[in-house]
């Protein structure tokens, strides 16, 4: 994965959460006080098997203190071969990760790791040899993680004018990769739409829910279609099957876990940062392609 893949990953992600907060207008998860122009509701209070759920999506961080596991995320494009990358993940609460993403045999650059340790949290890029030492974590984890939502009643509330306010876990807004939203789907809880309970399996071991979520437009257009499996006990989501090609019957993309154990021991050599010959330190400015004097006084003068 490239420097710029990586930035361009991170950013896709924060306009996707924008996206989802400031354009989501038509479809609710409870009535509004002044629902007479809104559509009808697509999941009830009554629906206590979706609402416990939901709600275990909702304070799914609550439930475990590490977690560990090896996922796949795999592309679909609408013409070609699929586009496969493997994820490691190494979290222990509520800051420390270790994240390490390396892409399929023929793309030997896209090999890409994201460690947390006592002070920093390094973004290295192996393809490119670089390194980068970037704030950590927990300077915007422990304020944030007070503004989850913990039911849906709290959910419902968190609109403005009408538009449903939505809010990730802090910590996956550092992890660049589609793992973030599975291992921490608070953000996916609070979306709106239409949640069907499909059955009960099991993945990597693990009972899971099966779901499908739909959402349609006001015109009655798909505009998005999941299958998602959601560990029992914890809460996560353990598979996501995004479906959009041939008008939403066909998978874009489909990221799962074939491993994964919570609440094993961890070791501070874990996160453990050492940097290895041939490795370069980029700046924060040349990382993000930043002007030298930016933050500067005189850089924001006219």
């Amino acid at each position: 994965m490239k420097k710029k893949s990586i930035l361009i990953g991170i950013l896709a992600g924060l306009i996707m959460a924008a996206g989802i907060v400031y354009f989501d207008l038509t479809h609710y998860i409870f009535q509004t006080a002044d629902a007479a122009n809104s559509q009808p509701v697509n999941i009830h209070l009554s629906d206590k098997e979706s609402i416990r759920i939901l709600e275990s999506m909702l304070t799914s961080h609550e439930n475990w203190k590490t977690i560990q596991g090896k996922a796949f995320v795999t592309y679909y494009p609408e013409e070609g071969k699929p586009q496969v990358t493997q994820v490691d993940v190494l979290i222990n609460a509520p800051d420390s990760l270790r994240i390490e993403t390396t892409g399929s045999e023929s793309e030997t650059e896209d090999h890409f790791l994201q460690v947390s340790d006592d002070k920093y949290l390094y973004e290295v890029d192996f393809g490119h040899s670089l390194f980068t030492r970037l704030p950590h974590p927990r300077t915007f984890v422990e304020d944030d993680l007070k503004r989850l939502p913990t039911t849906l009643q709290t959910v419902y509330q968190n609109e403005f004018e009408n538009i449903p306010v939505i809010y990730p876990h802090p910590l996956a807004s550092f992890i660049a990769s589609p793992i973030a939203e599975l291992v921490f789907p608070t953000g996916l809880a609070q979306r709106r739409g239409e949640l069907t309970v499909v059955e009960e399996a099991e993945i990597a071991g693990r009972s899971v829910w099966v779901i499908d979520w739909e959402k349609k437009d006001e015109f009655g257009q798909m505009t998005l279609k999941e299958r998602l499996w959601i560990d029992k006990e914890m809460g996560i989501v353990l598979k996501i099957e995004r479906y959009f090609w041939n008008e939403f019957k066909e998978v874009v993309e489909e990221i799962s876990f074939e491993e994964v154990t919570f609440n094993s021991p961890t070791t501070t050599n874990q996160f453990s940062f050492t940097v290895a010959k041939g490795l370069t330190e980029e700046s924060v400015q040349e990382y993000f392609d930043l002007p030298e004097n930016f933050g500067q006084r005189d850089s924001l003068t006219p």
